[in-house]
Parts: structure tokens; C-alpha cells; sequence
């Protein structure tokens, strides 16, 4: 076992080494290094000194590279503020529209799950701003959780085919005659 680690250890090394020196020479930091050598031996700095700088700057490279670019992947595979916002409303936001749904009498059936409800929510704002962005307008947050509303009831009454053609069909009626009167109430979540 302590073999495997060793070896394995040993090959992430020399992985490491072998990148920074690939990264190092063919991303111009050479001909940088090179333009910079140039410059000091024209002020009269001695050959020793550029090349130790030179080897200094290199090794520091080939060390540290991990560091620079293994942040920048890190942020790129990290959630979005705006995911991790989501993730922490989707319980609110359901529960928000299940209370909603019965006080108005509205009994939701089982197949409703939590993660359909956030999945009508998404799919129904995501295509309505798509459309007010065409329109040049702006649809606030209340009038966006009514036309949710509307869809979700859609949904338990009617299931996810017709669900589907009535959005396709709400949405080309918004794009060439605006916004139902229906939806013009808006609704707060919270």
C-alpha cells in the first residue's frame, strides 16, 4: 500500500514538473524572460546574474504554477452565487406555493413533487423574461410568480403534455398582444 502511495505521489510530481515546464517554455514566458535578458545586458548587468534570475523566475514557475491556474479552474467548476441562491430558496419557494395553493382550496396531488414545482417555476420565468426581453419590457418578480401560479394549477389540471402546448401557446400570445389582464395581479412569494 505504501509502495502505491509513493508511486503515485511520485507520478503527480513529475505531472506537476512536466506541466510547468511545458507551461513555462511555450507560453512566451521565455521570450519574455529573453526580451528582459537582452534589456539588462545592454545596462551592463553581468551574464551571471541574468541567468540566475532567469533560472530563479523559471523554477518559481515551474513550482507555483498549480496555484494560479488550479484557482481559476476551481472558480470555473464552483456554483454560481446565483446557484447557490436557488438552492437555498427552492424549499421556501415550494412551500410558498403549496400554502398558496391552500388557502385558495387547491389540493395538490402527490405527483406534484417539490423538484416539479421549482422545475415550473424555473422553465415558466426563464420563457416569460426570454419573451419580455424580445418585448423591450420588464416583468417584475410578483407578475412572474402569478404567471407560475397559474401554470402550476395548469399542471395538476391538465398534466405535462397540455402544460407544455399552453405554454408554447401563452407565450406566442404574450410576444404579439402582451400580457394577459389575468396576470397583471402580481403575487408576493414572500
Amino acid at each position: 500500500m505504501s509502495t502505491f502511495l509513493f508511486e503515485h505521489k511520485l507520478v503527480l510530481i513529475c505531472a506537476h514538473i512536466v506541466g510547468g515546464v511545458i507551461l513555462f517554455w511555450f507560453t512566451g514566458e521565455m521570450k519574455c524572460l529573453g526580451i528582459e535578458a537582452s534589456i539588462q545586458a545592454n545596462k551592463g548587468t553581468s551574464k551571471k546574474r541574468i541567468v540566475v534570475y532567469t533560472c530563479l523566475v523559471g523554477v518559481t514557475g515551474v513550482i507555483f504554477w498549480p496555484l494560479f491556474i488550479g484557482s481559476s479552474w476551481n472558480k470555473r467548476n464552483s456554483p454560481s452565487v446565483l446557484e447557490r441562491v436557488q438552492e437555498l430558496a427552492g424549499p421556501l419557494i415550494t412551500s410558498r406555493y403549496r400554502d398558496i395553493c391552500a388557502q385558495a382550496g387547491i389540493q395538490l396531488s402527490p405527483a406534484l413533487t417539490d423538484s416539479l414545482i421549482l422545475d415550473i417555476y424555473k422553465r415558466i420565468s426563464s420563457a416569460f423574461r426570454q419573451v419580455s426581453e424580445k418585448r423591450r419590457e420588464l416583468l417584475e418578480a410578483g407578475i412572474i410568480n402569478r404567471i407560475v401560479l397559474f401554470f402550476i394549477m395548469i399542471y395538476q389540471a391538465q398534466g405535462a403534455e397540455f402544460f407544455k402546448s399552453h405554454l408554447q401557446y401563452e407565450l406566442a400570445k404574450y410576444e404579439r398582444e402582451g400580457l394577459r389582464a389575468d396576470y397583471n395581479n402580481p403575487l408576493s412569494l414572500f
